[in-house]
């Protein structure tokens, strides 16, 4: 009966949010991140997939980390979360993303050439735009991940905090659902025409995280062995005995 429960109710797959910045070692223990949390997964019955939020530079700059994950998981598999957001070098440098439209084509290709599927973010609407530029930059974005061999294209509708309000006010564009539509539209007949099937997520506000099982975080000053315990206590198959 317990299995039956573990079974149904265990999810498929393991999130790690960070802001992006996962691979690096000043933001994580590494062992964790590289080894703990990987083998842990490869041992869980229930759940297939590891997935990890990275910036574009990380990927170029910590490849090796990425095969030691991959590797640490067995046959279990690894999918990155990629903060693209605009393909196109003006847009990138306007909104200080410190990348390039380069970068973005290498980081790709790396992920592809390791077999390792990935989810491209891309925002509509940004400083200083208006809803023609929007459009431009969010298909050109989507359909480069299209075409690049993304498994999943996430676009986020830009929107405002107090904070950017107050330092950026009417320079932001903030686009209607209806924009979206219209974008998605054409995306959806360029898919067909490329004869691609791509999942598309969308939203126009943080995503949901509220009811998603949260592994306490990591810091450097724990030992492994720590990270190990934490591990063993976390509970990640969410069955309904537990939840009594």
């Amino acid at each position: 009966m317990v299995t039956s429960l573990v079974n149904k109710y265990s999810p498929d797959s393991l999130v790690l949010y960070n802001g992006g910045n996962i691979l690096r070692s000043q933001e994580m223990y590494q062992p964790a991140v590289l080894a703990e949390i990987p083998r842990f997964l490869a041992g869980h019955p229930t759940c297939n997939i590891f997935e990890i939020e990275s910036r574009v530079d990380d990927i170029l700059l910590y490849g090796e980390s990425i095969r030691s994950i991959r590797a640490n998981l067995g046959a279990k598999r690894l999918r990155i979360r990629l903060g693209i957001e605009y393909f196109d070098d003006a847009l990138l440098w306007r909104h200080r993303k410190g990348i390039t439209q380069e970068q973005i084509k290498k980081a790709a290709g790396f992920l592809n050439e390791s077999g390792i599927e990935w989810n491209g973010y891309v925002l509509f609407g940004g400083l200083d735009m208006d809803l023609s530029e929007a459009r431009i930059s969010a298909k050109r974005t989507a359909k480069f991940m299209v075409d690049a061999g993304a498994f999943k294209i996430s676009i986020n509708g830009m929107f405002t905090t107090r904070e950017l309000e107050r330092n950026f006010g009417r320079r932001i564009y903030v686009p209607a659902y209806s924009d979206l539509v219209e974008v998605l539209k054409e995306l959806f007949n360029y898919c067909r025409k490329q004869k691609r099937k791509i999942i598309f997520k969308v939203g126009f506000e943080e995503e949901d995280i509220g009811s998603i099982s949260r592994m306490p975080y990591v810091s450097g000053n724990i030992s492994p062995e720590e990270v190990r315990k934490r591990l063993a206590n976390f509970n990640l198959t969410q069955d309904l005995l537990s939840l009594k």
